[in-house]
């Protein structure tokens, strides 16, 4: 394979192409996380322990227990994500994790 460089022609062998897409794979692990940064963890956010009573929902709980200044949409899924929650299901007796900030 040629590869036309201005006036100078380079020959790129099959070692070379080989060595070329291993350079181009490890640089793209290496730049990976600076285009995607890990996002941080919810275990460092403040939370409380609320524990579900009859009638409770997920909606409500993040309304009077979550940041009063959020979205109640993103805390019922922040609450969900906290505790594993696949639904917004939720039964009396059970401890949930709320985001208070």
């Amino acid at each position: 394979m040629l590869v036309t460089m201005g006036r100078t022609r380079i020959r790129v062998r099959r070692r070379g192409r080989l060595l070329l897409a291993l350079l181009l794979a490890v640089l793209s692990v290496l730049v990976m996380p600076l285009i995607f940064p890990a996002r941080a963890h919810d275990g460092d956010a403040a939370t409380v322990t609320v524990v579900v009573r009859p009638g409770d929902t997920l909606w409500e709980l993040a309304r009077t227990y979550g940041p009063q200044d959020a979205d109640t949409r993103l805390t019922v899924h922040r609450i969900r994500q906290l505790n594993g929650l696949a639904t917004a299901a939720i039964r009396p007796g059970q401890r949930l994790q709320i985001p208070t900030r």
